[in-house]
């Protein structure tokens, strides 16, 4: 029951049905789903016996409730009480899901099932957008477009700078970009059932599916989903072509998306990009002022100057969790993908180990192109982050209950790499502010 529960509760996070009826907001039924499923899982996982139920004990998931502390801590050692509790709601609605999946994720036949599910949501939510984009269905919450403001109804678009409808969702994906970051995210996990000699699998199932995801991904004209998309393509097949003639793909890939105006005529250097280097910018003053905790949760639009959040996850972390936070969090990410490449080359000893590894294999493609995108938004605290490492976390502990001998990475090995990331990110965005001229 609570699998089923978790599966209702990610449909509906991704889905907003309950978005469509106003009249449901004062029914909080997000919130009570939230309170149901968490009680069924803390029950079933309680009473399950030890070799069925997950062990909660990977790094990742005490660095998961380490990070979303400190974005309460951040408030509460100012004495701001009234953030800390904003703070608290906000981050609890993640961090319940991810406590969730990582509970009910205990083989690989529902991590299967979550990823189908998560899968079909993009699908649908894909269905939204296009009724919208073509048919004008709830246009105004499924479509980015410029609409004269309410006290200026004649006034007319600058002709200089044409409107550009753009598809989106409703919920935390309301922006195009992070609809179009989640739809490239899904393409891997679609890669993982092409397998050989399955033609109708294949050509009739996967490759619709992913060629309907890549229109949607084009019909939000996101620059960081075609990013995303590019690196997603590259990682792929340099294991299979080569990274010579991988990257040659790659880039033809993105000169036929120019050519097919696959970003609505923006620019990949504009007002909005010049505007993103400056919030990089900020986002480094902010560190060297704030070093160790950073401005605090959801204050970086307050702290910059024009009001903007970072456009960049790594960014956004450590401007506003300092280099503590970001260290627990480039830890949640350095541990993900360590445990991943291990996981890869785990030996086959029978049909599932080999299912594993597959996965695996997916699972750091599909996180590898959340983070490409995630580079050019501020996605630091999102549910869809938070599942792929809950899917590591169970791939993880599935084969250390087969393999009782598996044992994670020690501390000084991730802790290791986790430094020397958090150099080269930040050395990445000071470059980039540096190169574009902006002090």
């Amino acid at each position: 029951m609570g699998f089923f529960l978790t599966c209702v509760y990610i449909f509906f996070s991704f889905v907003r049905v309950f978005d469509l009826y106003p009249e449901l907001a004062d029914v909080r039924a997000m919130l009570i789903l939230a309170i149901i499923t968490l009680t069924v899982s803390i029950g079933e996982w309680s009473s399950s016996p030890r070799k069925k139920r997950s062990s909660l004990r990977q790094v990742q998931i005490a660095l998961t409730v380490v990070f979303f502390g400190l974005g309460v801590f951040g408030w509460l050692r100012i004495g701001w009480w009234e953030e800390a509790q904003n703070a608290f709601n906000s981050l609890n609605i993640i961090l319940g899901g991810f406590v969730m999946l990582v509970m009910n994720l205990t083989t690989l036949k529902r991590v299967k099932t979550i990823v189908c599910l998560l899968i079909g949501c993009c699908v649908i939510m894909t269905i939204q957008g296009m009724a919208a984009y073509y048919y004008d269905w709830q246009r105004d919450l499924f479509v980015l477009e410029w609409h004269p403001p309410e006290d200026e109804p004649d006034l007319v678009r600058d002709p200089d700078d044409p409107d550009i409808p753009r598809m989106r969702n409703i919920g935390f994906l309301n922006d195009p970009n992070d609809l179009a970051q989640t739809l490239a995210m899904c393409l891997p996990f679609l890669g993982i059932y092409w397998r050989k000699k399955k033609h109708f699998q294949n050509w009739l199932v996967v490759a619709p599916i992913a060629a309907y995801l890549g229109w949607g991904i084009f019909l939000t004209h996101s620059r960081g989903g075609l990013v995303a998309v590019g690196v997603m393509v590259l990682m792929a097949l340099r294991e299979r072509i080569g990274r010579i003639k991988a990257g040659i793909l790659t880039t033809l890939m993105v000169i036929v998306a120019v050519a097919f105006n696959a970003t609505g005529g923006r620019a990949m250097k504009d007002d909005s990009s010049e505007a993103r280097v400056e919030a990089w910018a900020s986002g480094i003053i902010m560190l060297e002022r704030n070093p160790l905790f950073g401005v605090n949760y959801g204050n970086f639009s307050e702290a910059h100057s024009r009001g903007l959040t970072a456009h960049n996850s790594f960014v956004l972390c450590f401007a506003e969790a300092g280099l503590i936070g970001y260290f627990v969090w480039m830890s949640l990410l350095t541990t993900s993908y360590i445990e991943l490449q291990r996981l890869m080359k785990l030996p086959a000893a029978d049909e599932e180990d080999l299912e594993i590894r597959r996965w695996a294999q997916g699972t750091r493609l599909a996180l590898t192109t959340f983070l490409a995108a995630a580079f050019f938004l501020s996605r630091t605290y999102i549910l869809t982050l938070y599942m792929l490492v809950a899917i590591v976390v169970a791939l993880e502990d599935i084969v250390k209950r087969k393999y009782p001998v598996y044992r994670p990475k020690p501390v000084n090995i991730w802790a290791k790499y986790t430094v020397a990331w958090q150099a080269i990110t930040i050395f990445m965005v000071w470059m980039a502010v540096k190169v574009n001229g902006i002090t």
